[in-house]
């Protein structure tokens, strides 16, 4: 558990309905930064960034917010706090409402969810005993992985619990003379994403493995078809979460759609392949629905970061168990929390493209043991 530096005395009834509250999650279904368009952007391979600035990618990064709190209300319940990701973003929103799942429907465990100021930043935070649990997502779990800076001395033996969500990045533009990637020049002005955002840097590996020369305008996520329509930049970057399984559009990509005829770009099979052989990012073959788009590639291809929830060794098996067997006995009910959550539905959902090097949490063992999904 994180240190304890607040008591609290409240019934957990009277917390849970304060903390769906204060979340906006009550009556709610699909919460803003994962459908909602706004005029920047919140990175962490977060495809619903809606607002704000940078998320940053410092391993160090703190939450800005509260002091951390843990320690449960007596009876037997423990507390797990939960780091994210900027609180304008899906993922901080997604994990709102898994803590809502979690909170109104089991006493054996309470999520305390909080905002990060990345998901790298979470890396930091759980060496530093701040939270228990955080998401964390591919291109920092390879990172980690190699111990590659700025995570060359993390102290922490980190466990993944659950798959979170795939955020499915593209390129776009709207002058025809772009088709696929391997069309961008060196006078091509492409913004691969927000100033510190961990989708940008993955976009810029995608981009120097093409051997792609261009000319860099970081740009958040809620301007992108703003700056492309104004000439501010060439090619812009739009994105969809979980296309294996059942693909979401969010806001600020359908407000792409209304402002510019948006031409996706296509990625050679040859660059999808040296992706996936790198480790730091994923791509996948997906489908689009060409309504709304002036081109779709025959077969398009993404730039994809998956996020997952981990723990450390230290993390409590029993706290963790209690989370997944209560978010699955709810699965049928989770998208009434969020959009995103609806996934959990599907068993193949929970342990879809596990970050490599890393093992499950014990917690997450036994659960898949005992309700057989492994």
């Amino acid at each position: 558990m994180a240190n304890d530096t607040s008591g609290n005395g409240s019934a957990s009834s009277t917390r849970r309905r304060g903390f769906l509250k204060k979340a906006g999650l009550l009556g709610t279904v699909g919460l803003a930064g994962c459908l909602g368009g706004g005029d920047g952007g919140s990175g962490d391979g977060d495809s619903g960034g809606d607002s704000g600035g940078s998320d940053g990618d410092s391993a160090g990064g703190d939450s800005g917010g509260e002091e951390t709190t843990s320690g449960g209300d007596g009876g037997g319940e423990e507390t797990l706090v939960m780091g994210t990701a900027s609180e304008v973003s899906a993922n901080f929103a997604m994990m709102s409402g898994l803590g809502g799942v979690v909170n109104e429907n089991t006493d054996e465990v309470y999520l305390d969810v909080r905002p990060s100021a990345s998901m790298a930043a979470n890396i930091g935070r759980m060496a530093r005993d701040e939270i228990d649990i955080g998401l964390i997502e591919s291109t920092t779990a390879h990172d980690v992985n190699e111990g590659n800076e700025p995570f060359g001395d993390v102290a922490v033996d980190l466990r993944q619990i659950v798959h979170g969500s795939t955020s499915d990045w593209f390129l776009f533009a709207e002058d025809d003379q772009y088709s696929t990637i391997d069309d961008i020049g060196p006078d091509t002005y492409v913004a691969p994403g927000p100033s510190g955002s961990r989708v940008t840097d993955m976009v810029r590996r995608v981009l120097e493995l093409a051997g792609v020369e261009y000319q860099e305008r970081t740009t958040g996520y809620g301007d992108m078809g703003a700056a492309v329509a104004e000439g501010r930049i060439d090619v812009g970057l739009g994105a969809f979460t979980n296309v294996q399984v059942g693909t979401v559009t969010p806001g600020w990509v359908q407000e792409i759609k209304g402002t510019v005829d948006a031409r996706l770009l296509g990625l050679p099979a040859e660059l999808q392949s040296g992706i996936n052989e790198e480790g730091w990012g994923n791509s996948f073959e997906f489908e689009v629905d060409p309504e709304g788009w002036a081109h779709v590639p025959d077969t398009p291809r993404s730039m994809s970061q998956v996020t997952w929830l981990y723990g450390t060794a230290e993390t409590s098996t029993d706290a963790v168990y209690n989370v997944l067997e209560t978010m699955y006995e709810n699965r049928d009910s989770m998208g009434d929390y969020h959009e995103l959550l609806s996934f959990y539905t599907n068993d193949d959902h929970w342990t879809r493209e596990p970050h490599p090097g890393f093992s499950l949490h014990q917690g997450t063992q036994d659960f898949l043991d005992e309700y057989d999904l492994n």
